[in-house]
């Protein structure tokens, strides 16, 4: 009885450790400046170069360029896509716009982002947050946007296995004690 006991604080024990060390969670925040197109389809459009990038913790690779896009106008909430790449990594996300503020030539958006698909170091993730966008048509439809959230790593097998075999054994403990 006492060796099962200790087979189900060590699997516990190892549960705990691996998913600890695999679930590093870590937050984005992107600027970017370009431009923006308004058309039929897509109905908004901006393509920019990131200028800032701050990821924690560091060591991700830069993200250099995105682009945003809003395929139809449904009005708010307004559904929208995009992606940030550096060309070999990849990291797209479904938004959603919430807010808009006309003032003049400029448009300012605030609303939400959700993780969807990744490449590279950004694949296997899961996560969201928040963006605004600006876009002045008055200086050659210039747009710029800041983006930013928590990332995680989706949680493997490998890490979840030690976990539940160990509450697996956690509760056969109790049936037969």
């Amino acid at each position: 009885m006492q060796l099962r006991f200790n087979l189900v604080r060590v699997a516990l024990g190892v549960g705990l450790v691996v998913a600890a060390c695999s679930a590093q969670a870590f937050s984005i925040d992107l600027q970017s400046n370009g431009t923006f197109a308004n058309g039929t389809s897509p109905f908004f459009s901006t393509s920019e170069v990131v200028t800032l990038e701050v990821t924690n913790p560091p060591g991700m690779p830069m993200l250099t360029s995105t682009y945003f896009e809003i395929p139809t106008a449904t009005g708010l909430p307004e559904p929208a896509d995009g992606f940030y790449t550096n060309g070999t990594d990849l990291f797209d996300y479904t938004a959603e716009l919430l807010t808009t503020t006309v003032s003049g030539d400029t448009e300012a958006a605030t609303g939400t982002w959700t993780y969807t698909s990744g490449a590279g170091a950004y694949a296997g993730l899961i996560g969201g947050g928040s963006f605004t966008i600006l876009v002045d048509s008055g200086t050659n439809n210039s747009a710029y946007i800041a983006f930013g959230g928590d990332l995680e790593p989706t949680p493997e097998p490998a890490t979840i296995i030690p976990f539940a075999l160990g509450a697996l054994g956690l509760v056969f403990r109790k049936r037969h004690s």
